[in-house]
């Protein structure tokens, strides 16, 4: 095989390669005086360094997305928690709210209904009244007995 034959193989086995992959390869010797074959024990070695490199890289590569979805991960459970919390407390000061709000519609219409606020007044005042007149009946009787009593002259013998 000749020179030109022999570099042609390493150029065609460097191709696939990354730059930085060709320079350790071009950093070995290689005897271009040699001649070599394809079924030879060199290519497959060559081959299989290749293929090891690669999956290095791919490893690595890998283990390096790895590595950042993880930390975004991470990022947005902290970020998760913290909704949740925001929302907690929204929710806290919106029952807060809304029951201020029921007091306030309630009161309004107690203040709005005058049926119902009068009709327990009046009952009210009309139960007082009926109180109130029975008892100056009742007073107005036993006035009438004390007088009654005063003037038969009985009660003037119960001071003595």
């Amino acid at each position: 095989m000749s020179t030109t034959t022999t570099q042609t193989v390493v150029i065609h086995a460097l191709d696939g390669m990354s730059n930085g992959d060709r320079c350790s390869a071009r950093d070995r010797e290689f005897d271009s005086s040699a001649s070599f074959s394809p079924n030879q024990p060199i290519f497959p070695a060559i081959r299989k360094e290749k293929d090891l490199e690669l999956a290095a890289k791919i490893g690595q590569s890998l283990l390096e997305q790895n590595r950042d979805l993880q930390a975004r991960n991470e990022f947005l459970d902290e970020q998760l928690n913290v909704s949740h919390e925001a929302v907690t407390q929204l929710r806290h000061e919106l029952q807060r709210k809304i029951d201020l709000l029921h007091m306030y519609v309630e009161a309004q219409e107690e203040d709005d209904d005058p049926s119902t606020s009068t009709r327990e007044r009046r009952g009210y005042i009309d139960v007082l009244q009926r109180k109130m007149t029975k008892l100056e009946e009742e007073n107005s009787s036993l006035k009438n007995e004390v007088s009654s009593f005063l003037s038969s002259g009985m009660l003037r013998g119960l001071g003595n």
